[in-house]
């Protein structure tokens, strides 16, 4: 379930930044902008749960990279690898049931980023 809704993430934006720079330069746009996604919302929910548990908010640089280096990796093997990201744009043309149900997801998305940001900012506050 997850995967679908990051699968439909990456078409999504892929749909809009394939209108400048084409079918393989926006599939390659649309995985650099959802890795950069998924690595936000992940530092922003490591740092929630380190203020929570350890009442040290801190991060590190190499933490930091070392998560974007997993996730740029795990998203190169959902998306491009093998040309993947063909079968997903594919799958969700023509579907309107599925693009429902994933704006559906999408949405479900930008609400839990943010306030699950809005929880660290208040909770770096006080």
């Amino acid at each position: 379930m997850i995967l679908n809704g990051i699968k439909y993430l990456f078409y999504s934006i892929y749909k809009i930044t394939s209108i400048n720079y084409g079918k393989e330069g926006g599939a390659y746009a649309s995985f650099i902008i959802v890795s950069i996604l998924l690595s936000i919302n992940t530092v922003t929910f490591i740092g929630f749960f380190s203020k929570l548990l350890f009442n040290n908010p801190n991060i590190s640089l190499i933490t930091l990279s070392l998560i974007f280096a997993v996730l740029l990796s795990a998203n190169y093997m959902l998306i491009i690898y093998k040309l993947r990201y063909k079968c997903i744009i594919s799958y969700f043309e023509g579907r309107k049931k599925k693009r429902i149900i994933g704006v559906v997801k999408i949405l479900a998305y930008v609400f839990v980023s943010f306030g699950l940001f809005a929880m660290v900012i208040l909770i770096k506050v006080n």
